[in-house]
Formats: C-alpha cells, structure tokens, sequence
C-alpha cells in the first residue's frame, strides 16, 4: 500500500545521491546567502587557526611566553562562537525557506529527505569554509609572527613545519564540517517536522 503523507498524497523516497545533488544545486544557485552563511564560518575557523599557528611560532622563538597556554581560553570562546553563530544561520535559513520546504513536502518528500538536503547542504558549507578558514588562518598566524620576529628565521622554521601546517588545515576543514552539521541538527529537524500547508503560505 502507498503510504501518504500528511497532505493525503504520496510519498516520494530520495536515494543519497539525489540528496547530494539536489544538496549542491541549491548551494549553486543560492550564492548569495550562503556566502553570508560562510563568512561567519570562515572567520571563525580563521581565528582558530591563527591562534594555533601564532602561538607555535612565538612559543619557539621565545618559549619563556607560554603564549600558548595564555590563550588556551580564547580557542574555546572561538568555538563557541562559531557553534552559535552556525546554529542561529541555520534556524534563519530554515524560516526563510519554509516555503521551500512546503512545496517539497507537498510532492510527497519524505522528512527524511529534507533532513538529508539540510545537512548535506551544511557539510558543503562547512567543507568550503573550513579549507578558506584554515588557509586563511595560517597565512595571518605566520604575517603576525613576520611582524615580531626575522622574516628569515621565522620563514625557515614555517618550512620545516610544513605538515603540520598540513594538518591544521585538515583538522580545520575536518571541525569546521563537523561543527556546522552539529549546530545545523536541530533547526534541521525542525523543518522535517513543518506542516506542508503552513509552509506553503508563507511563499
């Protein structure tokens, strides 16, 4: 028997693959918004990295700073920050596309699809941020360094540091994925669990 959905119609099942493309078309043509989206990503991402970067540096040009231990604290202020600042994103994204998603749950899209497209939508998100982040990170952790010490010296070490400046960049693309399908679970569910005919209205 064809199961219905609350609408009365019937229910459409989505592979993987057709979340993960339905998932990289919607990033494709909202530029825009999730440029605004990866922004806040990216700067947090960023901040990390560049106190991981900069305090590796100081501590080996001058280890009586213990730097690193100083700003042990604001690493975890930078996650929590990005946490939140995904989180409240996500629950925007949502109220703005509920209309979106009425008219998927109307051609009888399973909730477990929409779940799917959002947070594949997020990984995308959080994988591109993470990699620009990273980068980012390490290139201002290394100039504020070039700003104290010998560009030389300081060169030379950045040279012989090369995979775990590696690393830090995969780490960085690895947390910022995992931290924005993290904060992104719960504004997620809740637009699996929209009434079709109320999201319809507000298109």
């Amino acid at each position: 028997m064809t199961k219905l959905n609350r609408l009365g119609l019937p229910k459409t099942q989505y592979t993987t693959n057709t979340a993960l493309r339905h998932a990289w078309k919607n990033i494709r043509q909202r530029k825009g918004r999730v440029l605004i989206n990866g922004v806040g990503i990216i700067l947090g991402i960023s901040f990390i990295i560049t106190l991981i970067v900069y305090s590796m540096l100081v501590d080996h040009f001058d280890p009586i700073s213990n730097i690193a231990r100083e700003q042990s604290y604001l690493l975890v202020v930078g996650l929590i920050l990005c946490v939140v600042g995904v989180t409240n994103s996500m629950f925007m994204e949502v109220g703005q596309r509920s209309g979106e998603i009425g008219t998927y749950m109307t051609l009888g899209t399973l909730p477990s699809h929409v779940i799917k497209l959002f947070l594949f939508e997020s990984l995308f998100i959080g994988f591109i941020s993470g990699i620009l982040g990273s980068i980012i990170g390490v290139l201002i952790g290394i100039g504020l360094t070039l700003l104290e010490f010998n560009y030389e010296s300081t060169m030379a070490f950045v040279n012989t540091q090369t995979e775990f400046i590696g690393f830090l960049i995969i780490g960085g693309t690895v947390l910022s994925s995992i931290l924005v399908v993290l904060a992104s679970i719960l504004p997620v569910y809740g637009a699996s669990r929209l009434n079709p005919a109320e999201a319809l209205r507000k298109i």
